[in-house]
C-alpha cells in the first residue's frame, strides 16, 4: 500500500465527517454519500450510509448508465 493511499485510509473517517456536515449545510437536510479514493490501483472507501446493499444499488445504476452513453452533466443542468 502506497504512503498516500495509507494516510488517507488513516483520516478517511475524519474526512467523512468533515464532508457530512459540509453537505448538510449546502442541503440543508442530511443526505448520504460514499466517496471513493484511489490510488495506484488500490481504492478505498468511506461512505455516512449503513446499508451496504442501497450504497450498491446506486452505485451499480450509475454504472449502467455509464456503460450506456450517459453525459457527464452535472444535475442542476439536467432538465
Amino acid at each position: 500500500m502506497s504512503a498516500a493511499m495509507k494516510n488517507i485510509s488513516m483520516q478517511a473517517q475524519e474526512i467523512a465527517q468533515s464532508l457530512d456536515g459540509k453537505l448538510e449545510a449546502v442541503a440543508g437536510e442530511h443526505v448520504g454519500f460514499s466517496l471513493f479514493v484511489w490510488t495506484k490501483g488500490r481504492c478505498t472507501y468511506v461512505s455516512n450510509c449503513s446499508d451496504r446493499a442501497e450504497i450498491i444499488t446506486v452505485l451499480e445504476g450509475m454504472i449502467e448508465g455509464w456503460k450506456q452513453g450517459m453525459p457527464d452533466v452535472p444535475a442542476h443542468e439536467v432538465q
